[in-house]
């Protein structure tokens, strides 16, 4: 066997590789044999069929997965062996090969087109300078998220008559078409609340109810969303036929939040490491808490812009008319050239920001291994629930750990968390080798700078 090499371009070659008979002549022979061994054709006894028979039979097809079986373990050997690395994979040279005569020719040649990766390097600290937003909450976010803690860390009371917001309390049972309680129908503890009623002439019955009374309505109709009309009746499937039926519901208890006061007392409870003594202060750190609610926002534009500067700045060639002849061999059922065509530069940038990926991850030895996505999930877990304070942190782990290995059997959920902790570590690397221009900013300013950017 031979492989020879022609550069046709500087990112691409055409390989040709001579089979030989020799290379493959004893393998034939030997399946051919073992073929003749376990034949059983009519008129002859088993094992004693002529060779010359099975040859006739099977050679030509045992030649063929043979020789390609020469070629495809060639062209990969050689690759490695050559260090060459190469984009997509060998491609057949249509013009060079010829019309293969499998019944005549013992010796073969084959020509294949490689299109390969070009040289580059990346310095990540050579006078690159990325913004970063720190977002900013507006005053109508803060006060609404005081409002929720209020809210949160407030009183229940029982009021004698219902208000829009008051949680209402009781059982919900199904009637039939003649507005009769239904024989085996559906029956439900459960809780209304109705600020989530959409029919208004719904709402308005359950607006000044008072313990003891009955309310007929039909829930699906009133409230116009079949996951929270399910969870209301207890019905599992939301196709159910008892989701469009009417329903009896009789109020019990009536609950009602009463906001808790803006004082020492909340600031304790909200921020119990903090000793806040005024408003002022109370305010001040609960923008800090939504601000570092934006930090993923704004760690996902960073790492665009990064992404973006570093597209324009590197400035990669690819071996275009391979790329797209690849791109459509692999995809030719789903997209015509014409499509291909249009829509390359997208496919390039890809490839590109691929190939830069992959030089930092090798540059920089950046790796997520197993360990650090179970990792993620315990500790994902142990801020979630609270632990037994007699349990030993080892206790604790070993718990968890047997919860993360379930979670992680999901393959997909697996290489999700596994994503999103490379682009936590890639994000990291960046904002500790890049120059950053810190810029304050309004979260509505935000949006529409991310609106327009993806416009």
């Amino acid at each position: 066997m031979n492989i020879t090499r022609e550069d046709t371009s500087d990112l691409t070659a055409t390989i040709k590789i001579e089979i030989k008979h020799d290379d493959y002549k004893d393998a034939v022979q030997k399946i051919l044999k073992d073929y003749q061994k376990k034949a059983n054709v009519p008129g002859f006894r088993p094992g004693k069929v002529p060779f010359g028979m099975i040859n006739k039979m099977y050679g030509r097809n045992v030649v063929i997965d043979e020789v390609n079986k020469s070629l495809s373990e060639s062209i990969s050997k050689y690759i490695t062996e050559n260090k060459l690395n190469i984009l997509g994979n060998p491609l057949p040279n249509i013009e060079k090969s010829k019309n293969i005569d499998w019944d005549n020719f013992k010796d073969f040649e084959f020509y294949f087109d490689l299109g390969f990766a070009p040289e580059f390097d990346i310095d990540l600290e050579n006078n690159i300078e990325i913004d970063y937003y720190n977002i900013l909450p507006d005053q109508k976010m803060v006060d609404e998220n005081i409002k929720g803690l209020q809210k949160r860390y407030g009183t229940t009371i029982n009021p004698e008559t219902a208000e829009e917001n008051d949680i209402l309390k009781g059982e919900i049972i199904e009637l039939d078409e003649n507005g009769e309680i239904k024989e085996n129908g559906v029956k439900n503890n459960t809780s209304i609340m109705p600020a989530y009623i959409k029919l208004k002439t719904v709402k308005s019955k359950f607006i000044g109810a008072k313990k003891g009374k009955e309310i007929k309505f039909n829930p699906l109709n009133a409230i116009k969303n079949n996951t929270e009309v399910s969870s209301m009746l207890g019905i599992k499937n939301s196709e159910d036929k008892a989701m469009n039926s009417d329903y009896k519901f009789t109020v019990e208890t009536i609950e009602r939040i009463l906001p808790a006061e803006i004082n020492k007392d909340l600031f304790k409870k909200v921020f119990p490491n903090d000793n806040i003594e005024t408003e002022e202060e109370f305010t001040e750190l609960v923008k800090k808490d939504l601000s570092k609610s934006f930090v993923y926002d704004s760690d996902r534009k960073f790492l665009n812009d990064v992404q973006t500067n570093l597209l324009k700045t590197t400035n990669l060639s690819l071996p275009d008319e391979f790329m797209k002849r690849w791109i459509f061999e692999n995809n030719k059922d789903k997209f015509s050239k014409e499509d291909i065509e249009k829509d390359y530069t997208a496919n390039a940038e890809g490839v590109k920001w691929q190939l830069i990926e992959n030089k930092i991850v090798e540059k920089y030895k950046i790796d997520v291994s197993d360990k650090d996505v179970k990792d993620y999930v315990i500790n994902y877990f142990k801020q979630q629930f609270p632990s037994n304070p007699n349990d030993s942190e080892e206790d604790i782990n070993k718990r968890l750990g047997t919860i993360a290995d379930s979670v992680l059997k999901n393959k997909e959920e697996a290489e999700k968390i596994k994503t999103n902790l490379f682009s936590e570590k890639l994000t990291n690397l960046f904002k500790s080798k890049i120059k950053i221009k810190n810029k304050d900013i309004e979260f509505e300013k935000f949006v529409k700078l991310v609106s327009k950017k993806e416009k």
